[in-house]
């Protein structure tokens, strides 16, 4: 049960924030456009993460740190080359729950990954990072539900990231400390760029005619 909880978390992960943009375009347009920057920009930091401080999730710190011994080097990527130390092993449990499915396809491409999949692209987490960005945008105006809603995604999303081997804990709060400076910063971008399309759209005041000493407008 715990399995098919996770796996059904995790993969909301690749629809929810763009339902949530598809309800955002079709009710509130202004607010769909600042929402859609701030993912992509959250999205962008997260991919600059991954170029700067490439990082191997659990499942793979696991491999990597048992799988090399008494077996050929050239056998794995270079980022398993070296022992990492990692104790224990860990069982990647969301493609062994697509297996269990029969969706065998969804699985391979968890168990031999893809050509446009990056597996040393861990830290920040934005399994993680998403979820938080949309707590952070919709906090204020939501209803006493629908915040508890969004912690319990939050919450939910964080535990199943740990408990599949997809994430260690540190890369959910780098994910969490993302979004919390892309909503904030680029929320104040968001308000100075809407402040200054105001003000170039607001009309000019008219000239005031000239008057004579008794206040009667002259021309």
């Amino acid at each position: 049960m715990w399995d098919y909880a996770a796996w059904a978390v995790y993969t909301s992960h690749f629809f929810a924030s763009y339902t949530v943009a598809a309800v955002l375009w079709k009710r509130n347009h202004e607010r769909f456009k600042r929402y859609i920057a701030l993912f992509v920009g959250l999205t962008f930091v997260g991919y600059v993460g991954y170029v700067l401080y490439p990082a191997m999730p659990p499942w793979m710190a696991s491999q990597a740190g048992h799988a090399g011994y008494g077996l050929d080097p050239a056998a794995f990527p270079p980022y398993m080359a070296t022992p990492t130390g990692y104790a224990g092993t860990t069982t990647r449990i969301i493609p062994v729950v697509w297996q269990h499915l029969g969706v065998h396809t969804a699985a391979a491409l968890f168990t031999h990954g893809s050509a446009f999949a990056n597996d040393v692209a861990a830290m920040p987490s934005l399994h993680a990072a998403y979820p938080m960005l949309m707590l952070l945008f919709f906090w204020r105006r939501a209803r006493r539900s629908v915040r508890a809603l969004l912690i319990a995604y939050v919450l939910a999303m964080a535990f199943t990231l740990v408990y599949a081997g997809e994430h260690f804990v540190i890369d959910e709060l780098v994910g969490w400390l993302c979004a919390a400076i892309v909503y904030f910063a680029g929320s104040k971008l968001l308000d100075l760029r809407d402040a200054r399309r105001g003000w170039a759209r607001a009309p000019a005041e008219p000239a005031r005619q000239p008057a004579d000493v008794g206040g009667n407008v002259v021309g």
